[in-house]
């Protein structure tokens, strides 16, 4: 079963997609590797080269 944190995880990448200026995502540390629990953070970098 999917938690909701999980499911607006996977939501992100479709949500950004068009944004100028984004170059990459990544998801890393539990949620990543499937090991999150109720009290896990999100662990994530944006790669931006668009204007500040």
């Amino acid at each position: 079963m999917q938690t909701k944190v999980q499911e607006r995880i996977k939501a992100i990448p479709d949500r950004v997609a068009g944004l100028p200026g984004l170059a990459a995502l990544w998801l890393f540390g539990s949620f990543a590797q499937g090991e999150a629990i109720p009290i896990s953070d999100v662990d994530g970098r944006i790669c931006w080269t668009g204007p500040s």
